[in-house]
């Protein structure tokens, strides 16, 4: 897992706006992106060049979601109040990730 600003892509920015998320940045820190190799298909939701920090690959019958960020979004000084907000908008993000690969959103 890599470091890196993940850009929201056109499937992320339709999670975003199914789950009304509208206040989330551009560009987003993720702190544990992955990289697929040899992924038959995947659906990135946040990435940079190889680097995937949300996304989602078929595996078998069905999809694993994986979100890389972490509630501090790169912040390390971080009020409890707002770490716990950031949790709640990265349990959407993952939620809406998994809606959006099953066609639901």
């Amino acid at each position: 897992m890599n470091a890196a600003n993940a850009e929201v892509t056109s499937h992320g920015r339709r999670v975003i706006s199914g789950m009304n998320m509208g206040a989330l940045p551009h560009m987003i820190p993720a702190a544990r992106c992955a990289i697929w190799q040899r992924a038959s298909r995947k659906i990135v939701f946040l990435g940079t060049r190889n680097l995937c920090g949300a996304s989602a690959i078929r595996m078998g019958r069905g999809w694993f979601v994986h979100v890389g960020l972490d509630s501090s979004f790169g912040n390390a000084a971080l009020p409890a109040r707002v770490l716990a907000n950031n949790d709640a908008v990265l349990a959407n993000f993952g939620v809406g990730s998994a809606l959006y690969v099953m066609g639901l959103i």
